[in-house]
């Protein structure tokens, strides 16, 4: 005789998900256990420790170039608590970009399904070139976004791309 499976569909995944985050916090809690020195271990050399934990911690930085304050811009206007004005928009974007995403359109996008997820905090960045830039940011809600950025030569903006990280 065969029991029946009561762990099925969404029980099933929620048993899991319930496992992996279990797992995650043993892992994690014998992690921490595991880096505390005993009696029987020498004691560890503090700089090599302290560099290779800051290393591994480094917070991602934008560089001071021109696609590097577009993005510093950008994400300050994500995370503003007030919402960007039609002027700002058309001074920082190119006529070719508001002509394909008219301003009451970006600001509508922007305002209801992007900022509400902030504020964003930088995870990683890329410049391509001096005119293109990627940035990782981890927002409040939700998981992490990419916002791509791509300037023409006058620095204006021309592509503003925001959609989930890899």
């Amino acid at each position: 005789m065969r029991l029946p499976n009561t762990l099925t569909g969404p029980r099933l995944r929620q048993g899991r998900r319930a496992a992996v985050s279990v797992s995650l916090v043993l892992t994690a809690g014998l992690a921490l256990a595991g880096c505390t020195p005993t009696a029987e271990e020498p004691d560890s050399d503090p700089v090599a420790e302290s560099t290779e934990t800051s290393a591994e911690t480094a917070p991602a930085t934008i560089p001071d170039t021109q696609v590097g304050d577009t993005m510093q811009w950008a994400i300050d206007m994500l995370n503003s608590s007030e919402d960007p004005t039609v002027a700002e928009i058309e001074a920082k974007f190119s006529d070719q970009f508001l002509k394909a995403v008219p301003v009451e359109e970006f600001l509508a996008q922007t305002n209801t399904a992007i900022r509400p997820a902030g504020p964003f905090e930088l995870s990683a960045y890329e410049e391509a070139d001096e005119l293109s830039a990627v940035a990782t940011l981890e927002g409040e809600v939700g998981g992490a976004v990419q916002l791509q950025v791509g300037l023409n030569e006058q620095g204006e903006i021309t592509v503003m791309l925001v959609s989930p990280a890899p």
